[in-house]
């Protein structure tokens, strides 16, 4: 509609409009999935149906009606894979591969698809629209099995067909008795009616039995009872067979399943089991294996019921310490092979029983008779043995050693023999085999043995029986060599060679070390002296005992004496003696030397003078002052410590600074300053030298004077000293050498370049009218030496 802004009409406001119609069209596009029709899907589908064959069609269409895209269809999963394939056009879904309904019991018989409904077009999205849905399939039952029998012992097999079982009656049973060990299942896979069936007996002996259920549907136990007791009996037979019969009524093919039932039949028992011996004599080996078998004994019972269930048991209660009985076999073991011990209890007496299965009895005695084993180990007499000889001695050392053995007396297994096992020193000992009587075989070196045993030999002595195998036992032998002064000491090195510090009172040299091989104190104790050198008496020694079981003797500086390297004392040549308490000795010589210590002051000359001209500038160095260190190893650095000037013959603080000293003791010009004698005449700087190496005592020298002294050069020329006499009134005709005037000059070098003449240059007549006129050299001039100045007197 539309309308305009309004205005007047006949008198009235009106706005003015008008209506006009739009027709829109909405087309459609591809924005929906898929959609299935008439869901959910289930459908029963018979087992063994034909290949190809068409079970069930799912639908779905395009919700875009505009559109209308063309679906196709795929099974996307499934539970059973490859029983079912689908047309991707039709949505038909058709039986792929023959399937059997008993195989999918396990699943409940059910097959689930996921179906998947896909376009072939993409949508707006610019992908392929789809969507799923579950297709359920029942799989229907026909009758195609037989029932057939399992066992069921111990538990059911299903997938394994029995056709032959065994059980067991006893003779004359009453009727209605089942019988016993069958665990029999029939059982038909089908569902429903078609898994019904029927139970007989045929076979010989089927009168004498009866079997239950007559029928059954599905799976059923299965029972086979006592129908005619006289038919069971032993004595007629031993065995019966009979045979069931399941029968599917609703097939005519295939439709049966026969098992066969071996039925033993039992004896009654009514006989006591026999030995056949009243009394049996039995041997085995003392500490036998435990396990071990000493006899089978077994009784004989005539009922048949009885044969192999006769139960054997030993008596008394005590016997089964040592001895068992296998309950079934009669077989005789050794229970405990360390309690069969012949030493402790060489015969045992038991009783056996055998029961039959009626509690029957039957009894016989057992003597068991131990045999000897060589099982005892000879034990020593004692738990060690001692023995003490001299060192070098020609005495005999005899020590019996005796062992015990507890096996049969007389026998190799008791019979003892004895050794020494090898070791360093065994070859200088001998033992009789038979008597166990040791001796040495001659004269023993205490200092051969290792010093940590002290002079003690241990010898391992062996006692073995005779038996086999042969057993063994040992003891230690400790033989104690008394130790004689029969070694000299011995210096460990052949010389010595230390390096000690000068300047240290009592500080300690180096040690020197004596061993004596001899092994006690009172032979190896070693004593030091300093039995002849060099040493000045600035030298002791001292000894103590080393941590090696030797002796070392320790050099020290006297305590109260310093050794003085600068002394030209740089090194000493000792003997030291070493010597036992039975006065054997040893020397060896030992040289010390001193090592320089920077322990002495820095020196200068005591006259340290330089020159240096006036009126010297960028000279740099002018000269250069040089400690004194006697120390080997020292680096001397230099001082200024302060400056004086001699200034108009007075000495005092200089007002300028002329010299600088560099720390290498160059003396340089400071260029900030011009040297003048006429200021000063000599320059004196106190300074100091300092050992930077210095390791005892103060580092620097006492201060000394450097004396530079300013040497004058002609560097002022001669002042006329003003006098108001310089005008003189000479008349004509003055005779020649007469005085007609006084000049004075000075000079303010010195020495000969403050030496004035003086001499008349030139002379000249002025008149009046200033005019001049030179007149020659008509004055001369005479040069007189006064204190402080000279005199020109003109002639």
């Amino acid at each position: 509609m539309h309308r305009d802004g309004g205005g007047p009409l006949w008198h009235s406001h009106v706005f003015q409009s008008s209506v006009a119609f739009a027709f829109i069209t909405v087309i459609d596009v591809p924005d929906l999935v898929p959609q299935f029709l008439n869901v959910p899907y289930s459908v029963t589908v018979n087992e063994h149906t034909t290949v190809g064959q068409t079970v069930f069609q799912v639908q779905a269409i395009d919700p875009d009606t505009g559109v209308n895209d063309k679906i196709r269809f795929k099974i996307q999963n499934s539970n059973v894979p490859d029983l079912f394939e689908i047309d991707e056009e039709s949505g038909n879904i058709l039986v792929k591969t023959i399937f059997d309904r008993e195989d999918l019991l396990y699943m409940n018989a059910v097959v689930k698809l996921q179906v998947l409904a896909s376009e072939t077009k993409p949508n707006v999205y610019g992908t392929i629209s789809n969507t799923t849905t579950d297709v359920q399939i029942n799989i229907g039952d026909i009758n195609d099995n037989k029932p057939r029998f399992y066992n069921c012992q111990p538990e059911c097999n299903f997938k394994e067909e029995v056709r032959h079982f065994r059980g067991i009656t006893n003779e004359q049973s009453s009727v209605g008795v089942p019988v016993g060990d069958l665990n029999i299942i029939a059982r038909d896979l089908d569902e429903g009616v078609n898994s019904r069936f029927e139970l007989h007996l045929q076979g010989p002996d089927k009168d004498a039995f009866s079997v239950s259920p007559p029928w059954a549907i599905s799976s059923s136990p299965v029972q086979i009872f006592i129908r005619n007791p006289s038919d069971v009996d032993y004595e007629k037979k031993k065995t019966m067979i009979v045979e069931i019969v399941a029968i599917d009524t609703s097939k005519t093919a295939d439709c049966c399943s026969t098992a066969v039932v071996t039925i033993q039949i039992k004896d009654i028992n009514d006989n006591n089991p026999a030995f056949k011996n009243e009394t049996y004599y039995l041997e085995v080996d003392e500490h036998s294996r435990t396990g071990k078998v000493v006899a089978t004994i077994t009784a004989i019972d005539p009922d048949t019921e009885d044969v192999g269930k006769i139960t054997y048991r030993l008596l008394p209660e005590s016997i089964l310490k040592y001895f068992d009985v296998n309950p079934k076999s009669g077989r005789i073991k050794v229970k405990n092979n360390r309690l069969l011990d012949r030493e402790v209890r060489a015969v045992y007496s038991a009783t056996l029983q055998a029961i039959d299965s009626a509690e029957n009895m039957g009894t016989t005695v057992l003597e068991i008779t131990l045999n000897d084993i060589n099982d005892k180990i000879p034990t020593m007499a004692r738990d060690s043995y001692i023995g003490f000889v001299k060192e070098e001695s020609n005495a005999e050392l005899q020590l019996q050693i005796q062992a015990f053995d507890g096996d049969e007396p007389g026998t190799d297994n008791s019979e003892i023999k004895y050794k020494i096992e090898k070791s360093h020193f065994s070859g200088n000992f001998s033992i009789n085999a038979r008597t166990g009587l040791l001796k040495n075989k001659g004269p023993l070196d205490r200092e051969s043995i290792e010093a940590t045993a002290n002079g003690v030999i241990q010898l391992n002595v062996t006692a073995s029986d005779m038996g086999h195998p042969s057993l063994s036992s040992w003891v230690t032998v400790t033989i104690n060599v008394e130790d004689m002064n029969d070694n000299t000491p011995t210096f460990k090195s052949p010389s010595y060679e230390f390096y000690v510090s000068e300047s240290e009172k009592g500080i300690f040299v180096g040690s020197v070390f004596a061993h004596d091989m001899d092994q006690t104190e009172m032979n190896n104790r070693i004593s030091f002296r300093i039995a002849d050198g060099s040493f000045g008496n600035f030298l002791i020694i001292a000894y103590s005992k080393g941590k090696d079981q030797g002796y070392m003797g320790n050099i020290t500086v006297d305590p109260d004496i310093a050794l003085d390297y600068e002394q030209h004392r740089m090194s000493y040549n000792l003997k030291i003696e070493a010597t036992d308490l039975g006065q054997k000795s040893d020397v060896v010589l030992v040289t010390v030397n001193v090592m320089d210590v920077n322990d002495e002051c820095p020196t200068f000359p005591h006259v340290m003078i330089m020159n240096v001209k006036e009126n010297t500038t960028g000279l740099g160095e002018v000269g250069h002052i040089v400690g004194v260190d006697v120390d080997t190893n020292h680096s001397l650095i230099y001082k200024l410590l302060t400056s004086s000037c001699r200034c108009s013959g007075i000495m005092g603080p200089c007002e300028e600074e002329w010299f600088k000293l560099e720390t290498t003791g160059a003396v340089v010009v400071n260029e900030k300053f011009v040297i003048d004698y006429e200021m000063c005449d000599q320059v004196q700087m106190e300074v100091q030298a300092v050992d930077v190496f210095t390791e005892k005592g103060e580092n620097h020298s006492i201060p000394e004077k450097l004396t530079i002294y300013i040497d004058d050069i002609n560097d002022n020329i001669p002042r006329f000293i003003i006098s108001e006499t310089l005008f003189v009134v000479v008349t004509e005709g003055t005779e020649k050498g007469t005085e007609v005037a006084r000049v004075a000059a000075n000079d303010l070098d010195s020495g000969k370049n403050m030496k004035i003449k003086f001499e008349v240059l030139a002379v000249e007549i002025i008149y009046a009218d200033n005019r001049r006129e030179s007149m020659g050299k008509i004055f001369y001039a005479e040069t007189t030496t006064r204190t402080n100045d000279y005199l020109g007197t003109i002639r």
